[in-house]
């Protein structure tokens, strides 16, 4: 018997360096972080970029969207993803061009962020969390420790 395949709301980031778009519309993302950033010292001032994917079902669609990152408890940078825009593309996904009958239906929603320059003065961490109408979504963190 086959189990079911659920696909829930669900956010994740990727941390980065820097970004290039080859003439292909492929983007390369350079000095990706897996879940720490180490500087040589402190303090330090940075900039990183944030890739956020966010995916809701197409039966449950996003109302409300708003990213939110912070250093520590500090709010350093808001995203509110406009209403018009939540639903212009909802639905349709590269992957349900191949109507596969394990392929759900998906809205996504993606963008990257420019976070910086950030000032860091002791160990801490950057977290992003994705602020829906009804729940809060962690979409990941990186630690920033010296060397």
């Amino acid at each position: 018997s086959k189990l079911p395949i659920l696909i829930g709301r669900h956010a994740h980031a990727i941390f980065f360096d820097d970004v290039r778009m080859e003439n292909t519309g492929k983007l390369l993302l350079l000095g990706v972080y897996p879940d720490i950033l180490t500087v040589a010292d402190f303090p330090a001032s940075v900039t990183i970029h944030a890739m956020v994917t966010i995916v809701t079902p197409v039966e449950r669609p996003f109302k409300e969207l708003k990213i939110l990152c912070f250093h520590d408890d500090e709010l350093v940078h808001k995203l509110e993803v406009d209403a018009e825009a939540l639903h212009r593309n909802e639905g349709e996904d590269i992957m349900t061009a191949f109507r596969h009958p394990e392929i759900i239906p998906v809205t996504r929603v993606q963008t990257i962020l420019s976070l910086g320059p950030l000032e860091i003065r002791k160990p801490s961490s950057l977290r992003i969390r994705v602020q829906t109408e009804s729940e809060i979504l962690p979409a990941g963190a990186l630690g920033l420790l010296a060397a």
